[in-house]
């Protein structure tokens, strides 16, 4: 035991020094905003190239790539454009498609896959597919003006494509525009 005050004083001082949390070894390091953005950034795009290659089993599983894809629509119109069609059906079979949804397609359909041939018999070919999801009219009801501009747009450039007249009447007794 300390004999002296001055002695008490300082053994109070040493304890409460080693009472205080110590800072972290030098392993660790403080991580600045912009590496972090840079981090997150590379993981997003890693996830996104594995998504990419990968063909959803339900509709669930669709929404829950969609939600990771939308900030990135050039990669969630790749996505949608891998999907084989006869899927789409399967998917939404017992499932409405969610108008989020809906409208994601129809953006990525209008910024991506109208710029070639090909590109715009997917489009139409994607169309009548969705149309066969359960409840696809309570979708179409729902539909804001920004999404029926682009279901215009689309059909639009069906129409100066070379769509075959069966699917492209489809597309007009579905979409009633």
């Amino acid at each position: 035991m300390p004999t002296t005050p001055e002695a008490a004083a300082s053994a109070e001082e040493s304890k409460a020094e080693e009472d205080k949390p110590k800072p972290a070894s030098g392993k660790t390091k403080q991580i600045d905003a912009e590496t972090l953005s840079k981090a997150v950034e590379i993981t997003s795009e890693k996830i996104n190239k594995k998504l990419l290659n990968k063909v959803p089993l339900t509709a669930a599983g669709f929404e829950s790539d969609f939600m990771s894809l939308k900030k990135d629509v050039p990669t969630f119109y790749a996505y949608v454009h891998n999907i084989p069609l006869e899927t789409i059906p399967k998917l939404f079979k017992s499932v409405e498609i969610s108008a989020e949804l809906f409208a994601a397609i129809l953006r990525a359909i209008v910024e991506h896959g109208l710029g070639d041939a090909e590109g715009v018999e997917h489009a139409a070919k994607l169309l009548v597919a969705l149309a066969q999801g359960n409840n696809f009219d309570m979708t179409l009801m729902f539909m804001d003006s920004k999404e029926k501009k682009d279901l215009v747009t689309i059909i639009g450039k069906l129409k100066t494509g070379a769509i075959d007249a069966e699917v492209l009447k489809k597309i007009n007794n579905i979409y009633k525009l």
